[in-house]
């Protein structure tokens, strides 16, 4: 387990953060997949292990600068139900960093 913490260190980046930020990608590409887009949002947030809404989106917006919802309406915005996932498409620089990967990441 040492090695492991130590990998990640020499990466400049913990073990812990690493698995939020790849939950909250999970979380981000099931909130502009529409094929999910009739499952609430603190559904979504449940499935990925954010129990309280109001904790998943000060943990989003602090990730993307944009909340749960605003990038859901963006990135759903005129798309068919068959449609894939896909980025939101927005002149705004806040919500085009949306479909990136989150902040603490980068």
């Amino acid at each position: 387990m040492r090695s492991l913490h130590t990998l990640f260190r020499q990466q400049g980046e913990t073990v812990a953060a690493s698995i939020r930020g790849r939950r909250l990608e999970r979380r981000r590409a099931d909130l502009t997949d529409p094929r999910m887009r009739q499952r609430p949002i603190s559904a979504i947030a449940a499935r990925w292990g954010f129990l309280r809404p109001a904790d998943f989106s000060r943990a989003f917006r602090a990730a993307y600068g944009v909340t749960p919802r605003e990038l859901r309406q963006t990135a759903l915005r005129g798309l068919p139900m068959r449609d894939g996932p896909r980025c939101a498409t927005n002149n705004t620089a806040r919500i085009a960093n949306s479909c990136s990967a989150p902040r603490a990441m980068l």
